[in-house]
């Protein structure tokens, strides 16, 4: 008696139906333009407008933020601040002159870390 033999292979088999495979994030991305009636020139000015109102509210941010990026390290976690004068206040925290790092993720918000990174009497690095 004669047997069937399969072949196998790594690849599954074609169907019509991939069970939602394919390109998710270019289908969700068409229908968010065709859901806001914008062309990607269009997202692209909003998108423009909106980095340079944030760089206008924020440019000390801004400017740690882009020189970081520039430098081509992993995401930063921490901010270490050091300052000039032992009990100097900013940004709703006192600061020493022994350096301290802070998580990012403790900051309250973009205007409190603009506060700390504009004063003079602090140094501020990403880390």
């Amino acid at each position: 008696m004669a047997s069937k033999t399969s072949k196998t292979t790594s690849m599954p088999p074609e169907s019509e139906d991939q069970g939602g495979a394919g390109n998710a994030a270019g289908s969700a991305f068409a229908g968010l333009i065709d859901a806001t009636g914008m062309s990607i020139d269009e997202l692209e000015k909003r998108l423009d407008t909106a980095k340079a109102e944030f760089v206008a509210k924020y440019p000390s941010l801004s400017a740690a933020l882009d020189t970081w990026q520039a430098s081509g390290r992993p995401e930063p976690t921490t901010l270490r601040i050091t300052s000039k004068v032992e009990g100097f206040r900013r940004g709703g925290m006192a600061h020493s002159r022994t350096p301290a790092d802070h998580l990012l993720e403790s900051f309250t918000s973009p205007d409190q870390l603009e506060l700390i990174f504009a004063e003079t009497m602090l140094v501020v690095e990403l880390v």
